[in-house]
């Protein structure tokens, strides 16, 4: 029997499965075979009836490691930039945080903390094991502190006019608990919006995403079982917007008591789970007609671009990925390292103006254009793809 983490429902339904996958997709790893021998874990995710919820069973916290070369910024984008400009300068004009207070759990390096912090002249407190100091220009620093630790209930008495946790809650295993934490520190400053912003899990299941499975997410979110998450521990004037372009789920609601009605069955529940079995039966059709493509290739030059996460679902679950050989990421502290689990080398984007690629297959189809400008400045004439 396995129990549904956000609602303690005791019948889940398995829709996928996929053994020895890289138990991390952001470590910079520093040869290929270190890459190749990287630790793996076991991933199957089962479906709540009762929620929508989508967890890993398998999942084991002491496998993911956060503090040791993780790196996960996406801030060379000029496209993702300014999407995290507009979510913060949006909070800041509706919920009038200027020269007010943020707390971010999960502020990985410091840059949306630090960019908030600017653009609304708050003052800070981040929260994360994977925070490098001095990674940020000093000038960027001055409105914030960072604890280098993993929040738990020691850490009930911070708080803010903002609480903020951006990409963290689909890494955590005992979403339920972890929710529940940040109600109580959103319930110590009274008038709080706590603000969260998670991967969308309908797009996946819809579009058959399986490269946007991956080992370090435990738990897998739509609209509706983020929604019912929040009310359920005691959250308030919840709402729940997507956003870039439908990947992004972001949450906003307001400490209160608890909500009896949080423990309905949504209506939109029979709709996930009708989409999740039909991604299980949609993910080896998918990797079969890419594993095709790539052995057609096996005399060009493919790479794919953007080194990270989606790259190593993408890899993980190809037979044919030792065809490519390089993959290309914006980001310089990821240059001359290789991807955990396929070995692809990281390199930059001026790399290709002399490899000269048959086929560029970018893991991001929003940042499409921003990849195709590039190669028009390097005047390379390549294929481009989007899974």
């Amino acid at each position: 029997m396995t129990l549904c983490r956000a609602c303690g429902n005791t019948e889940t339904e398995v829709i996928h499965e996929a053994p020895e996958v890289p138990v991390s997709s952001c470590v910079l790893v520093t040869s290929a075979q270190q890459a190749l021998s990287f630790p793996r874990g076991d991933l199957r995710l089962s479906c709540c009836p009762n929620c929508g919820f989508i967890q890993n069973d398998l999942f084991r916290t002491d496998l993911v490691d956060y503090t040791h070369g993780y790196e996960e910024s996406q801030t060379g984008s000029a496209t993702f930039r300014a999407f995290v400009d507009d979510v913060a300068l949006d909070l800041i004009a509706r919920h009038r945080l200027g020269g007010k207070e943020v707390l971010e759990v999960g502020c990985g390096k410091g840059e949306w903390l630090a960019r908030i912090c600017d653009l609304g002249q708050m003052y800070g407190v981040g929260i994360d094991p994977a925070y490098v100091p001095n990674r940020l220009p000093g000038e960027l620093t001055r409105r914030f502190e960072v604890l280098r630790e993993f929040y738990d209930d020691t850490h009930t008495d911070l708080t803010g006019d903002l609480i903020a946790c951006r990409h963290t809650l689909e890494h955590v295993g005992q979403v339920r608990e972890f929710a529940t934490l940040l109600h109580t520190s959103a319930l110590a400053r009274p008038g709080s919006v706590t603000f969260v912003e998670v991967p969308d899990t309908e797009r996946i299941l819809v579009e058959g995403a399986f490269w946007d499975i991956y080992y370090e997410h435990a738990s897998y979110f739509t609209a509706e079982s983020l929604s019912r998450l929040f009310r359920s521990v005691g959250f308030t004037d919840v709402s729940v917007r997507k956003a870039y372009d439908g990947q992004y789920l972001l949450l906003e609601a307001r400490a209160g008591s608890r909500d009896p009605a949080g423990s309905r069955t949504e209506e939109g529940v029979a709709d996930v789970l009708r989409r999740a079995r039909a991604f299980s039966r949609s993910v080896g059709m998918k990797v079969d007609a890419w594993n095709a493509l790539l052995e057609r290739r096996a005399d060009r030059r493919v790479v794919v671009w953007g080194a990270s996460s989606k790259a190593v679902g993408f890899l993980s679950a190809l037979r044919e990925s030792s065809i490519i050989e390089y993959a290309i990421d914006i980001n310089p502290m990821k240059h001359g390292r290789f991807l955990p689990g396929s070995g692809q080398e990281i390199v930059p984007p001026e790399f290709l103006a002399e490899y000269r690629p048959d086929l560029v297959i970018v893991m991001n189809p929003i940042y499409r254009d921003e990849i195709g400008r590039n190669l028009d400045e390097m005047a390379v004439e390549a294929q481009i793809l989007v899974p």
